[in-house]
């Protein structure tokens, strides 16, 4: 996806076509997502390294795009919430990533076991890409605030 937005005139139109409601309310998915990550903490199906840090951080961070969403548009304000969100949101999803990772190659894959039953491996395989690139797509974008209209 960010390949074809740096490569591809198309793709990068429709990018930049879309408004900023469609960038947040993908990101308010996270705060259910973060919920789902503790409620398996609660069940014993991941581990507390990752899903108290995942599910705390998404939480936060669809909390975030949800107070972004709902401040006035055109306003110094929301200007201020936005890059606070992007910035919180995407360090928590590279952390996340790191924490993931860590476990899979120096701790106990099996502890991510809940990542292969449904609905689960959607996360992985369409939402944490969407989430990067939907970061760095908004990092590049509030560089010009009059693309955020």
């Amino acid at each position: 996806m960010l390949l074809s937005w740096r490569r591809i005139p198309a793709a990068r139109a429709f990018f930049e076509r879309l408004g900023l409601p469609s960038y947040l309310w993908l990101h308010m998915l996270r705060a259910f997502i973060g919920a789902g990550f503790l409620i398996e903490l609660s069940r014993g199906r991941l581990p507390a390294e990752f899903a108290l840090g995942a599910g705390v951080g998404d939480i936060i961070a669809g909390l975030l795009a949800a107070l972004v969403l709902f401040t006035p548009a055109r306003t110094p304000l929301r200007a201020r919430a936005l890059w606070v969100f992007n910035v919180v949101g995407f360090v928590d999803i590279l952390a996340v990533l790191v924490a993931a990772q860590r476990i899979l190659f120096f701790g106990d894959p099996r502890a991510m076991a809940s990542f292969g039953q449904a609905p689960w491996p959607m996360v992985p395989l369409y939402v944490v890409p969407l989430i990067v690139a939907s970061h760095v797509i908004l990092f590049a974008r509030l560089k010009r605030p009059a693309s955020l209209v």
